[in-house]
């Protein structure tokens, strides 16, 4: 598993901050998403992993990821979360 250090942007748009205990918030990109409830609602019905949107903290545009859980379900939802990202990553134009 792949350690995104705090406040560096990975490849699907997600930044790490440590500012909740027992929580990572990550900023998203919810392209294709109004809101990050949206985000959220979608990758819940989609890849079964549930995620606390960022409006529920006010702050949108966030969604909490709540590592109280066993490596083994961390490690799964982690590899969901970015399939899920990858999945509705906007695509780019092959160039000609």
């Amino acid at each position: 598993m792949r350690v995104l250090p705090v406040g560096q942007r990975n490849e699907f748009g997600i930044i790490a901050s440590p500012l909740f205990s027992g929580s990572i918030p990550a900023e998203v990109d919810p392209s294709g998403f109004r809101t990050s409830l949206d985000f959220a609602d979608a990758l819940l019905e989609e890849s079964r992993v549930a995620v606390t949107p960022g409006e529920a903290f006010d702050a949108p545009g966030f969604i909490r990821i709540s590592y109280a859980t066993s490596m083994e379900n961390l490690r799964e939802g982690s590899k969901r979360l970015l399939e899920f990202v990858a999945r509705h990553a906007p695509q780019t134009a092959a160039a000609s």
